[in-house]
């Protein structure tokens, strides 16, 4: 390995505490040179404090039984000059007689032994660690290289094989277990497991340049340069890709083009001795090593030594850390230097040319040719009829060209004629989950689960297949069952472990995903008391935050994890989404520029600027109410809307929508038609919506609307209205309170249209939603009818004021992704001033204004909605409510006495998302038993329906 492990095991600054002695005081000289010794270990002059310790000893001084110093003294030996690798495992292990559970310095003498030559006794300490924690990745790599340099290639590969098979989503691993197998010549299954880390990232980068690295080994030098300039063309300045086409090119003769490279590799790291050789030979004239050392030669070797470190007499416990020096990643057959070098010519053809062609299958696939490979294996199919490896080869490689009926029909074939192979069921399974047929999926696996189940030594471990079982159940939306495969996976009660913790991660989410968000955030604390660094589970736990509604929480989080990781795509993508939730789109996309290239990352970007894109609405509403009166007396009132508008941003943070909306309103009415039964007005509004704060929006805007033009079927002036909107919108967690001033035309009726009618409301409403389940809510507000009556004969200009609220509980008793059920009550009051007698007063008034004035309205209804998506395309919902209802009278208009009758409305409405298009339909309708005439002169009935089209077009 090129670049040497600096073990950062001790800080300057920490205080010495008091060491240890043997039952009797050490000699005053000896104390002496103790208390020198630490002093020099804190402040880092190690090879002095070294020295100090020995004339310690020398002098009489015993700090065998004294952990602090044995371990300080093990460290002077490992960082000091010259070092001392046989002395420092000699006080490593007398500190770990003294604490045999420090792991930090367990992990310290595994690596002196092994930098000291002392393999056997290295292997030893490596696999204590990984008994007390088999998920250590960097503990199986520290015992794998250890076993390499000792010579033992097939039990090291058998040990990193092992441990995938317990861990296979250690992708650190995996690129470890590539690299040996490169190392060991067995160049297929290195690009196997290249290509197996691309399955799950095709963006990995250090896979990309293994799969290169392999390439140029196998003499296939075009191909190889090619791979690494694609490489270097995504990323730019890449080391190792850098080093690795130096290294092509020189194969290949081109030593100028090569030079070049390796003095760009050498400036970026002068401690590569390797790159360091061979540029100096170079320089030199000659050709370079054609090959650099094999895997044989490599182990004979000195290990590098670590770099010299500050010391001090009791440090934090470090991380774990890879061992230093791994086997070169160069290809082996080494050369002697000469002045040109070529490419060796191709080795001849093996006689059996089975082996041959399965060689070229997996390189083809280790390449991404996945046709070629594919062509390959059934050329060795022909030559090794019904041999289910190979068949397992073929319909692995279709999967990952992501031919995944093609890989389903292999896996069916195979089945028939070996119905029992576990390999089979399990990777049909996986295959129809990457194809989304999940019911099939499940199928399989649960096939798969009981042949595992009933095995007393399955070919896979029954705990990987239930957990890709689990996996599925949630991607299929099963999340109750899938919950319950990860209770057998994780029972209750049992104390939690390393290896627990990516199963706890994923159960995390599934709960997320189940909108169980309390109880999601608990299991990702259970991960986190067991590996308190874990960042997926952090990562998590930001996300369920998120979704839960904590804006102000997951931000915190989430701006944490990016401070470690600047560049976390999926963090980014979070925070991004946060900051597009509170309308701060300017932030989200500068957020998003920082974050790698990505699905997620460009699905977020192209929705924030399709929602910046501009909006064309139109809508047409038809509207009949009946007044029934149980005689010749019925009526009839219809109003005709038309309404267009055009939404487009002005900044990244601020909309605009200007709305034109058009009234035709006719009636048979004698009342509300005096003027004339056929009206209409016209109104237009430009209002702005912006973020001010995170907890403040706000939505501004103004207008003028156009009224009146008879006057007792005579023509009569228009008049022009100054409109307004004044909105702020302020939400504190699972508050929101909303504030409305506004001005607008009351174009209800005829009879209001030519009255001139303009309504000034102020209200102020606030909600709460408990735990995501209700929502509490209430309304005060106040309103002024304008009236301007065209009637010269009578007073002209009347004020009518009304005064009212509500108050509603509204339950959500069922929510998943598809279907949501609310219902619940409200009560609904508002009262008319006595200014309003004014208007309705048949001597000295007008009779009408044209809209509704009792003296008291009050109401009580039960309310329910249901809402059903089906799919991303469809949208349906309905909406009823249901209660009695009483209406008082002005006394001067001798009204009917006030009675509770029945009144009852229904909603509904359909919305198609087509793309850019987005059509919606609605149908309103309701009906009251309550005396409801405009001006309560009259008892019956009153029904009303609604009957609206609109059409949504986003550029």
């Amino acid at each position: 390995m090129r670049k040497k492990v600096v073990l950062l095991a001790l800080l300057l600054g920490a205080a010495l505490p008091q060491p240890g002695r043997a039952q009797n005081e050490p000699p005053p000289d000896a104390k002496a040179q103790l208390e020198e010794a630490d002093k020099l270990s804190n402040e880092g002059r190690l090879t002095q404090a070294r020295a100090a310790y020995e004339k310690a000893i020398a002098a009489g001084a015993n700090i065998q039984t004294d952990y602090v110093r044995s371990r300080t003294l093990a460290l002077c030996y490992l960082n000091g000059q010259p070092q001392k690798l046989d002395l420092a495992a000699k006080w490593f292990e007398n500190a770990i007689r003294l604490r045999p559970a420090a792991e930090d310095t367990r992990l310290q003498l595994a690596q002196s032994l092994a930098w000291g030559g002392k393999y056997a006794l290295a292997v030893q300490q490596w696999r204590l660690l990984l008994n007390a924690k088999p998920e250590a990745a960097d503990y199986i790599i520290g015992l794998s290289n250890t076993l390499y340099w000792k010579g033992d290639v097939l039990v090291a590969l058998v040990a990193l094989e092992q441990f995938l098979e317990r861990s296979p989503n250690q992708v650190p691993v995996r690129l470890h277990y590539a690299r040996m197998l490169g190392f060991a010549k067995r160049y297929t299954a290195a690009l196997n497991q290249y290509q197996a880390v691309l399955q799950s990232n095709p963006n990995d980068i250090s896979a990309r340049v293994g799969i290169a690295k392999v390439t140029s080994w196998q003499n296939q030098l075009d191909v190889a340069l090619k791979m690494f300039d694609d490489i270097l063309a995504r990323n730019p300045g890449h080391y190792e890709a850098v080093v690795g086409k130096a290294y092509v090119l020189l194969w290949k003769g081109e030593r100028e083009q090569a030079k070049k490279l390796f003095a760009t590799a050498h400036d970026r790291d002068p401690s590569d001795q390797e790159v360091a050789n061979t540029y100096r030979a170079l320089l030199r004239g000659g050709g370079g090593p054609a090959r650099p050392a094999t895997a044989a030669t490599q182990v004979k070797k000195a290990p590098a030594k670590p770099a010299q470190t500050v010391a001090k007499a009791e440090p934090p416990k470090p991380a774990p850390q890879p061992v230093a020096e791994k086997p070169v990643e160069k290809a082996p057959d080494p050369a002697p230097v000469v002045a040109e070098v070529k490419p060796p010519a191709p080795p001849p053809p093996p006689p059996d040319p089975l082996p041959g062609l399965l060689q070229e299958a997996e390189n083809a696939a280790g390449r991404g040719n996945h046709t070629q490979a594919v062509h390959y294996y059934h050329q060795a199919l022909a030559l090794k009829p019904g041999d289910i490896g190979i068949q397992l080869q073929i319909a692995r490689v279709l999967s990952w060209s992501k031919n995944y009926g093609d890989s389903v029909a292999q896996y069916d074939t195979i089945l028939k004629s070996a119905p029992d192979s576990l390999f089979a069921h399990a990777e049909k399974a996986r295959v129809l989950s990457w194809d989304k047929k999940y019911a099939e999926s499940l199928a399989e696996y649960r096939i798969a689960l009981q042949m595992a189940e009933a095995d007393p030594k399955p070919a896979l471990p029954v705990r990987d297949i239930r957990t890709e079982y689990a996996r599925v159940l949630s991607w299929n939306k099963e999340y109750d069952a899938s919950l319950a495969q990860y209770a057998v996976l994780l029972p209750e009660g049992e104390p939690r472990k390393a290896e627990d913790v990516p199963l706890l991660v994923e159960r995390a989410r599934v709960l997320a995903w189940s909108r169980q968000y309390e109880q999601s955030i608990a299991t990702y604390d259970q991960a986190l008391t067991v590996d308190k660094d874990n960042f997926d589970a952090k990562l998590g736990k930001a996300q369920t935050t998120f979704w839960s509604g904590n804006l102000e929480g997951s931000s915190a989080q989430l701006r944490e994890l990016l401070a470690f990781k600047p560049r976390h795509p999926e963090a980014s993508f979070t925070l991004a989404a946060i900051e597009h939730g509170r309308g701060n789109n300017a932030k989200s996309l500068a957020l998003l520029k920082d974050a790698p290239t990505g699905l997620e990352t460009d699905g977020l970007r192209h929705a924030i600027r399709r929602e910046m894109r501009p909006i064309v609405r139109f809508r047409y509403g038809f509207e009949d109410d009946r007044e029934i009166s149980g005689g010749p007396g019925n009526s009839t009132t219809k109003v005709l809307r038309y309404t267009s508008s055009i939404e487009f941003s002005v900044h990244p943070d601020v909309r605009m929508e200007v709305i034109n909306t058009t009234t035709n309103a006719l009636t048979s009415n004698s009342l509300l038609g005096k003027h004339s039964g056929d009206a209409g007005a016209t109104e237009t509004n430009a209002r702005l919506n912006f973020k001010v704060a995170p907890w403040l929006r706000m939505i501004v805007g103004g207008g003028a609307g156009r009224t009146g033009g008879k006057s007792l079927t005579a023509p009569a002036p228009t008049r022009t209205h100054f409109t307004y909107d004044i909105h702020p919108i302020i939400t504190v967690g699972n508050w929101r309170a909303d504030i409305a001033v506004t001005r607008h035309i009351a174009d209800y009726t005829p009879l209001a249209i030519y009255d001139n009618v303009v309504q000034e409301r102020y209200s102020a409403a606030v909600s709460y939603l408990w735990r995501k389940r209700v929502r509490y809510g209430a309304e005060f507000y106040g309103a002024q009818y304008r009236v301007e009556s065209p009637e010269t004969a009578k007073r002209q200009k009347f004020v009518a004021t009304a005064i009212g609220g509500s108050g509603y509980v509204n339950p959500t008793l069922f929510q998943n992704d598809y279907v949501t059920v609310e219902a619940g009550f409200r009560y609904d009051s508002f009262t008319y001033l006595d200014d309003a007698i004014a208007i309705l007063d048949p001597a000295n008034g007008v009779d009408s204004a044209g809209f509704f004035t009792p003296q008291l309205y009050q109401r009580v209804a039960g309310t329910g909605r249901v809402a059903w998506t089906p799919n991303d395309k469809v949208n349906i919902a309905v909406q009823g409510t249901f209660g009695p209802q009483r209406i008082h009278g002005f006394a001067l208009l001798t009204p009917p006495p006030p009675t509770w009758g029945t009144t009852g409305s229904f909603g509904s409405q359909l919305t198609l998302n087509l793309g850019r298009l987005t059509p919606v339909l609605a149908y309103d309708w309701f009906s009251t038993e309550t005396p409801a005439s405009p001006a309560l002169r009259t008892t019956g009935q009153w029904r009303s329906h609604v009957l609206t089209g609109g059409l949504t077009y986003r550029f």
